[in-house]
């Protein structure tokens, strides 16, 4: 179906392709070799984790592309907080017990659920709920990577001030372990945001 692929190769990777309509049958394989744009590929994780690669492809996800367009699957990624926000209560009966530990929260998430990542968050910081100190957060995100032993992304509570100081501190105690630091706020100094995960080889 030449306007398929037409579509496809006028498109960036990752965008929302409309559904697939006509003759295209479900294991036709769609050649977008053509395709103009390169793929971005990113490495997480370090030397205390595994490391994966994250590849946005060639065209989207759960499609039957050739091989070579689709050599990175989808990572899985579960969410951890360090202080547990609202949450239905079919999610609170999977991690009950935990959701008051991050850390053997984001255990039981690998362990048994099989997270290929663990987005950890923390709220907490924010002077409004605990006003947790960034060293002590930054603490518990280090302590979920020795943990897990899979690559993390760290999220702050929102607060442009705070969340970079505690970016700046888990970048430093957690260098060269190429975790995903997330995210960057409107107020928020930007340049020095960049300038620690280039010093320290982290993720945005």
């Amino acid at each position: 179906n030449n306007s398929v692929k037409d579509f496809l190769c006028k498109n960036q990777p990752g965008s929302t392709f409309p559904p697939v309509a006509g003759n295209v049958e479900e294991n036709d394989i769609i050649d977008v070799s053509d395709n103009p744009h390169s793929p971005i590929i990113v490495e997480v994780g370090g030397r205390t984790s595994k490391r994966i690669r994250i590849s946005s492809g060639m065209g989207p996800l759960f499609y039957k592309w050739p091989l070579e367009h689709t050599s990175n699957r989808p990572v899985i990624a579960l969410d951890v907080f360090d202080t547990p926000p609202p949450l239905p209560r079919v999610v609170k009966d999977y991690y009950k017990g935990f959701l008051e530990d991050p850390c053997s929260w984001a255990e039981k998430a690998v362990k048994e659920y099989g997270a290929d990542m663990v987005s950890i968050h923390f709220p907490g910081l924010d002077p409004s709920i605990l006003n947790r100190p960034v060293r002590e957060a930054a603490e518990i995100a280090v302590e979920v990577l020795d943990r897990i032993k899979v690559p993390i992304i760290v999220g702050g509570c929102g607060n442009p001030r705070k969340d970079l100081e505690f970016f700046r501190e888990v970048a430093e105690m957690a260098s060269g372990e190429g975790i995903v630091l997330a995210s960057v706020t409107v107020n928020m100094d930007i340049g020095e945001y960049a300038k620690l995960i280039v010093d320290h080889g982290h993720v945005a």
